[in-house]
């Protein structure tokens, strides 16, 4: 799931959007009854550090199926893009798509109508399942 999503200027409004999406995330994983084994998020550049990265974000939930991340960053024009992925290798794909149908909808009600939003991919529908 692809977003088009308002730039983030510095490592503040990173950490405020990083935590925001990951606890979505983290919130429709559980719901759905997936179960999570590790997590982690970096705010980007990483403070303190000469890390040339975009102001942004990357984390990653690992499931004991597989994983879910998210990236978010902005990019030279002041754009902001955010890729979210959720993937299970499990025999249990509803639940996958329960997953990520909720997070896709929280993304939707929390964010749309926001100037510089939009969702603007969901090639993460795949076999068996396209929405």
């Amino acid at each position: 799931m692809d977003y088009n999503f308002p730039a983030v200027k510095d490592n503040k409004d990173s950490e405020a959007l990083a935590h925001e999406v990951f606890g979505i995330m983290e919130k429709s994983l559980k719901e759905a009854g997936i179960h999570i084994v590790f997590e982690k998020l970096i705010i980007l550049p990483e403070p303190g550090s000469n890390d040339p990265s975009p102001p942004g974000f990357t984390s990653v939930l690992l499931l004991d199926e597989s994983h879910a991340t998210a990236h978010c960053f902005s990019n030279v024009e002041n754009k902001g893009l955010l890729a979210v992925d959720v993937f299970t290798c499990g025999g249990q794909p509803d639940k996958t798509l329960a997953a990520a149908k909720a997070i896709h909808a929280a993304l939707d009600q929390r964010w749309a109508g926001q100037k510089d939003y939009k969702s603007i991919q969901s090639t993460a529908w795949r076999f068996p399942y396209d929405i």
